[in-house]
């Protein structure tokens, strides 16, 4: 529980930070796995405590199972895409284009993805930068 609260305490300072500074429009963003996640919710100017509840919400209910996230009925995935799409606004697509730059790798092969046609197609990549490859 106590890397839950230092979580928690890491993201309440890096949104401090960030609102100190505002995001420049011209500005790039470049990440991989939790670090594209974190460019694009920099970006997207998130409301961290929006995010902080749906953390805090997803955690108790992993919590609730004796298997914890290892439960059969707990499913991180969804949870995840779900989180996703509820941080992102609407037009997410137009402002990550140009603007992100994301490292996704998969089937051996690793690329760089800046352009997104689609709010779709966006929260796809962003829910891949959640997901291990092996």
């Amino acid at each position: 529980m106590s890397d839950i609260h230092e979580s928690v305490s890491k993201i309440s300072e890096w949104d401090g930070s960030v609102r100190q500074r505002p995001v420049r429009a011209d500005r790039v963003f470049c990440g991989s796995s939790a670090g594209g996640l974190c460019a694009a919710v920099t970006l997207m100017e998130c409301p961290v405590d929006k995010a902080l509840n749906f953390m805090r919400q997803m955690v108790r209910e992993m919590q609730s199972s004796y298997l914890g996230p290892f439960s059969p009925n707990f499913l991180l995935t969804e949870h995840l895409r779900v989180g996703i799409d509820f941080l992102f606004p609407k037009h997410a697509h137009k402002i990550a284009t140009n603007r992100l730059h994301l490292s996704v790798t998969g089937n051996n092969c690793n690329k760089i993805i800046t352009h997104y046609d689609t709010r779709e197609e966006f929260i796809d990549v962003s829910y891949i930068l959640c997901i291990f490859v092996q």
